[in-house]
């Protein structure tokens, strides 16, 4: 329900980076066919100056994501609010076509959202996460939903899928649990051969 919330969305369920949708634009978006191009990143000068630049972080990293319906609905909730933006702003606003600018049409600077992301976690009271903990987010809720290596390695814009799974995929207890279960079930079905064999 935050202004921010479509952004904290969109990235959780797509594991795009913080760069990759400060920097998408809306002609990058396609709502009809669940698709949004990455192929630009923000950047930052030596003298600390933030820019958009071709070319997303590396050469895998430029891709086509497909969205969840979930992220689609957080693209249409901020669709609306940048809509609602403009119209309450028309003199100020400086239409850049970004699908997630600041206040005023134009580029969010990254550390702003790292600062809002963070006051929001402490508010909520819960453990701490940046904003790029959402593409662990992403890499945990597709393994988990049983989506194949290769494609979740593709959706996040790594070089292998050894970097998904080994570094943003996230077991949690239940999945430990059930590796000792089956283990168990394993040694039944062992035992109840051996004793209809005798």
């Amino acid at each position: 329900d935050k202004p921010t919330g479509p952004l904290w969305a969109f990235m959780a369920y797509t594991g795009c980076r913080i760069g990759e949708a400060l920097a998408l634009a809306w002609d990058d978006v396609d709502l009809e066919k669940r698709t949004v191009r990455i192929h630009r990143t923000v950047r930052k000068d030596a003298k600390g100056r933030l820019s958009i630049g071709e070319g997303a972080k590396t050469a895998s990293s430029n891709r086509t994501v497909m969205l969840p319906a979930r992220a689609v609905m957080a693209l249409h909730r901020q669709r609306a609010q940048c809509q609602r933006l403009q119209a309450s702003r028309p003199k100020m606003w400086r239409d850049e076509g970004l699908v997630f600018p600041n206040a005023y049409g134009g580029l969010k600077p990254p550390g702003n959202v790292h600062e809002t992301f963070a006051g929001y976690v402490r508010a909520a009271d819960v453990p701490r996460i940046s904003p790029h903990g959402l593409r662990h987010t992403a890499a945990s809720l597709m393994y988990h939903a049983g989506v194949r290596e290769k494609a979740a390695q593709l959706q996040l814009g790594h070089k292998t899928a050894a970097i998904t799974i080994n570094l943003y995929t996230h077991i949690s207890e239940a999945d430990r649990r059930a590796a000792a279960d089956a283990i168990d079930a394993l040694g039944r079905s062992d035992r109840h051969e051996r004793s209809e064999s005798e």
